[in-house]
C-alpha cells in the first residue's frame, strides 16, 4: 500500500501544537477538562487538514466523530504517537492527516501518555477493506522502521511525503 498517495504536503500540519497552552502557570497537573479541550483543538486542526481532501462532507461532525470515538477509546498507540481514526458517513471516502508538535500533547488516559505525532484517518463506513490495509500498513511501519524519528525530524511536509513514498 502507497501511502503517500493519500497525503499530500497540505494535510500536513507541522508545530501543531503552536498556540497551545500545555501547562498550567502554577505548575499543577492539567485537568481531566484541560486535557479534553487541548485534545479537542488538536483534532480540530487536522480536521482542516483532513477537509482540504475534499473527502469530508461536515468537518464540525467529522471533529465531533473522532472526539467522540477518542472518548470511548483513545487511540495513543504509545511512543508518542496517536492515531485517532473513525469511520462516518461524513467521510465521501478515505481521507488521512498527519500533524507533528514540537512539544508532547497529552492525549492519554494518564499524565505519561503524550503525543507528538498524530496521524488523523476518516473513511465511510463501507471503506472496510482500504481503511484496514491503511491502519494495518501504519502500523508496520512504526514495528519495522523508525518512521516515527524521521517524520518527527521533518523540516517540511514534502519530506514527510519523500519518506513514505521510500518505504511502499
Amino acid at each position: 500500500m502507497r501511502l503517500h498517495r493519500y497525503l499530500k504536503e497540505d494535510y500536513i500540519r507541522l508545530h501543531i501544537d503552536e498556540g497551545l497552552e500545555l501547562e498550567n502557570e502554577d505548575g499543577e497537573p492539567l485537568t481531566r477538562r484541560q486535557r479534553e479541550e487541548i485534545k479537542r483543538e488538536v483534532l480540530a486542526r487536522l480536521v482542516e487538514k483532513l477537509e482540504l481532501s475534499g473527502k469530508v462532507n461536515n468537518p464540525k461532525k467529522i471533529l465531533a466523530d473522532l472526539f467522540h470515538r477518542e472518548k470511548r477509546h483513545h487511540m495513543y498507540l504509545g511512543h508518542g504517537i496517536a492515531m485517532p481514526h473513525v469511520r462516518t458517513m461524513q467521510a465521501r471516502g478515505l481521507a488521512m492527516a498527519i500533524g507533528i508538535s514540537d512539544r508532547p500533547i497529552p492525549w492519554g488516559d494518564t499524565e505519561d501518555e503524550a503525543a507528538d505525532l498524530f496521524i488523523a484517518i476518516v473513511a465511510p463506513p463501507y471503506e472496510d477493506r482500504l481503511y484496514l490495509q491503511l491502519y494495518k500498513r501504519l502500523g508496520e511501519l512504526f514495528t519495522q522502521h523508525d518512521a516515527a524519528a524521521t517524520l518527527r525530524a521533518a523540516q517540511q511536509p514534502g519530506e514527510i511525503i519523500r519518506y513514505l513514498a521510500t518505504l511502499t
